[in-house]
Parts: C-alpha cells; structure tokens; sequence
C-alpha cells in the first residue's frame, strides 16, 4: 500500500507528497473541501491553517483540531480532517 511520507511543497490549497514507493505527486484539495463545506473543513480556506497538514500514521494527510464534534456522550469533542494515502495517490497527479 502506498503511504505519503514526506510533504515537499504545501500551496493554496494543494499538497505536493512524496511516497513509500518514491512517487512524487500533487494533490489538489480545494474541491474536497469545497465538497465537503461545513464545520469540518471551512477553516482549511484559512492558509495558515491549511499549511498545518501533518502526515498520520498510516500515511494520511491530516489537520489537527480543525474543528469539533459531539462524543457518544453529548461531549463536545475536537477532531480532525484526514484524506486517506489510497485517495490521494489514486486522484493526485
């Protein structure tokens, strides 16, 4: 499975990765969270926080604490907002 490993070059709105198998390819994100415009991703319009993308465990993009959520318990609860490797491999160029 191929995993992003590194982040080269971080733009408005796109995300340039490297991957386990040496690949190199960008990743235009505006039309995901343009298609996903709710609490969740507004705040990725905001470069500077957009440009906070971290690379999860399992080689996914992610944004820490873009926004929050309700736990089981009615709780309050930040989160975050990830695009698995497998999306953005099959859909950079």
């Amino acid at each position: 499975m191929e995993r992003v490993v590194e982040i080269t070059e971080i733009g408005k709105y796109y995300c340039v990765c490297r991957f386990n198998n040496g690949t190199i390819k960008k990743i235009n994100i505006e039309p995901l969270i343009k298609s996903h415009a709710n609490k969740l991703t507004r705040n990725l319009f905001d470069f500077s926080i957009f440009s906070e993308v971290k690379i999860g465990d399992v080689g996914q993009l992610y944004w820490a604490n873009t926004s929050t959520m309700k736990d089981e318990k009615g709780n309050i609860i930040p989160c975050e907002y990830d695009i698995s490797p497998e999306f953005i491999f099959n859909n950079a160029v």
